[in-house]
């Protein structure tokens, strides 16, 4: 009697699914549980689980900070390249000198080379320095990648520090040979 009655529940179970075989799947190729026949769950079988950590984003601006390094990298090799061809207009032209202190209204022919190459050089720093800024801001942010913030931060500082240091050494230089 109490087989009967069992036999009557698992049929008359609401719950069921109505083509659910004796075996607990449900004639899809899964079970009434969320597995499919793949082993995978479905979607939403189990709401408890831990959701998938959402991939950083790349810092917007750890990206303007490394741009700002590579900009500054290319204007201090432009300015050094002006530079340099000032300083063969210089090596060339032994009365240079003279007609750059001589002003009779115009421009000496190497003061271009001269004054581009400083003008470019500041620019540069001034890039960097800002680039520095920005690449602490993106160090110090947080939910985003690192990775160009760092790198950015690094060449910035690697080259305000240069640069620094290079008109240092130029002030000092120049007040040795002043006599000061």
């Amino acid at each position: 009697m109490e087989d009967n009655r069992n036999n009557n529940e698992e049929q008359s179970n609401p719950y069921a699914s109505p083509s659910s075989e004796p075996d607990g799947r449900n004639g899809y190729g899964g079970n009434d549980y969320g597995d499919n026949s793949y082993g995978a769950p479905q979607f939403g079988a189990n709401p408890d689980a831990p959701a998938r950590p959402v991939p950083l984003k790349h810092s917007g601006v750890g990206i303007a900070s490394f741009v700002l390094a590579i900009i500054s990298v290319l204007l201090g090799i432009a300015g050094i390249i002006l530079s340099i061809s000032f300083a063969g207009q210089v090596a060339n032209d032994p009365g240079f000198m003279d007609s750059m202190t001589q002003s009779n209204g115009e421009v000496p022919e190497g003061f271009l080379a001269l004054a581009s190459a400083g003008l470019t050089m500041i620019i540069g720093i001034g890039c960097s320095f800002i680039g520095l800024i920005l690449g602490i801001v993106s160090v110090a942010s947080r939910n985003r990648r690192k990775v160009f913030g760092i790198i950015g931060l690094i060449l910035n500082g690697l080259i305000v520090l240069g640069m620094g240091g290079l008109m240092l050494i130029g002030f000092f230089v120049g007040a040795a040979s002043a006599g000061i």
